[in-house]
């Protein structure tokens, strides 16, 4: 769930665009540990409540993104 959030603040997209695009854009579908042909996805409601229950705190989810990009940038990943 969170590979979703992380997508969505990245792209700066809605929850239903996430999921969409996850069905067809192949580098959403590696980011997100699926396989090409995989259609099985998570409802965009259930993106929306997992971050309404579970992340209540909205700034809470920016300093994650930019906590994961910073480590991955700190080890090398430079294309993230």
């Amino acid at each position: 769930m969170f590979e979703y959030l992380l997508l969505k603040i990245g792209y700066d997209i809605s929850d239903v665009d996430i999921v969409e695009r996850s069905r067809c854009d192949m580098s959403f579908k590696y980011f997100l540990g699926m396989a090409p042909e995989e259609l099985d996805l998570i409802d965009s409601s259930s993106l929306c409540k997992f971050r309404k229950l579970r992340l209540k705190d909205k700034d809470l989810l920016n300093l994650l993104y930019w906590q994961y990009f910073g480590n991955c940038r700190r080890k090398g990943n430079h294309q993230i």
